[in-house]
């Protein structure tokens, strides 16, 4: 297990980013995948398959929500993360822009935090913007 907890959840945002930009451009979308870090320090990433050909992201999010915090209560993991295709708003996109949403939660820490990563497709060509954080309320 890592010493900083911010380090734990850096490693989780470095990985959903970077599965979702594999995602993105093969598929120009994704649905909701997750992401842990165990109590032996090890990433682990995890998916909910579906039965349904276009599953509701909503529902895969309690899937997945549901696993790790099974996983959690068993003592089996330290933190995690989800990521999501989304849209979102803030001062800057007022008009709303696609983003690569990370829901963290880390054991040691009191507020759980969602950061936002803004993307877009110039010239067929995936750029991920700068994000930020906002805690989880």
């Amino acid at each position: 297990m890592q010493e900083n907890p911010q380090q734990d959840i850096e490693q989780l945002i470095q990985y959903s980013i970077g599965f979702a930009d594999e995602l993105l451009n093969k598929h120009r979308e994704f649905y909701p995948f997750a992401s842990y870090i165990s109590v032996v320090g090890e990433l682990v990433p995890i998916r909910v398959n579906s039965e349904e050909e276009f599953p509701d992201s909503s529902e895969l999010i309690t899937e997945l929500l549901e696993v790790l915090e099974s996983l959690e209560e068993n003592g089996e993991l330290i933190a995690y993360a989800i990521a999501i295709d989304s849209n979102v708003t803030n001062d800057q996109y007022p008009g709303s822009t696609d983003a690569i949403t990370v829901q963290t939660f880390h054991s040691q820490l009191e507020q759980q935090l969602n950061y936002y990563f803004p993307y877009r497709f110039v010239d067929e060509q995936l750029e991920i913007l700068e994000g930020w954080g906002e805690i989880n309320q």
